[in-house]
């Protein structure tokens, strides 16, 4: 990353303490190209702004980062496959990783919003590995909505998977871990391949028809759960 002026200083990616300031905003001092404030090799803290109407292009959190969206002056929508939610000054989003989103502006006034985005070190990130445990699934209770490239799981209980094409908002912030997971259609059956992640974290060394059934939730055929056990 190339160095970004803050204030009168030069700010360089470096890992130790770090006092930045947000101030000057009401003044007009953050334009659209963002105004990095603080930065490291794992995190990076920048502020920019969104005139009235204006959109960004689709952003997208990386598979090892998770962003954290914060409205300091006026408001904005963002919108992701979980929905669209108005955030107004003061709120924030935090959008996990491997998640497209986009921010705009609908108000008539600019919008500012602080970006905080972290990194886990190269040793600390989690893998999407697949495992050699696969699930069979009925497609038409999972089809109710659009089949989209990627497949969640949700790790909602230890006994419990939650399965979707979707990203739930509510599971996704009351799940212990969400992942990714391939998947195939063959006729009228989703063939689902459990992470390696979440083999280890369900304690599973084989899988076997008897060991799980499929709960749906809801009438609307788009998601359901992964039941372990008899």
């Amino acid at each position: 990353m190339s160095a970004q002026e803050t204030g009168d200083e030069v700010m360089e990616p470096r890992d130790e303490l770090q006092v930045f300031r947000l101030g000057g905003i009401a003044e007009g001092s953050v334009n659209t190209d963002g105004r990095v404030v603080a930065s490291s090799s794992n995190s990076r803290i920048a502020t920019f702004e969104l005139r009235r109407g204006e959109s960004s292009p689709e952003l997208r959190a990386q598979p090892d980062c998770e962003q954290i969206l914060y409205v300091m002056e006026g408001e904005c929508s963002l919108s992701c496959e979980a929905g669209e939610f108005l955030l107004k000054k003061d709120q924030g989003f935090l959008v996990p990783a491997d998640v497209r989103y986009a921010v705009s502006n609908p108000a008539n006034a600019r919008a500012v919003l602080l970006l905080m985005r972290t990194v886990a070190p190269p040793d600390e990130q989690v893998s999407n590995t697949p495992s050699d445990l696969r699930v069979k699934l009925p497609l038409d209770e999972l089809s109710g909505g659009e089949i989209r490239a990627h497949f969640e799981l949700y790790a909602m209980t230890r006994h419990s998977i939650g399965v979707s094409f979707l990203l739930m908002q509510d599971w996704n912030e009351a799940a212990l871990m969400r992942m990714h997971a391939p998947w195939e259609i063959d006729g009228d059956t989703l063939w689902v391949t459990i992470p390696q992640r979440f083999a280890q974290w369900y304690g599973l060394e084989r899988l076997d028809d008897g060991d799980y059934r499929f709960v749906p939730d809801g009438t609307a055929r788009t998601r359901g759960f992964i039941q372990f056990g008899r």
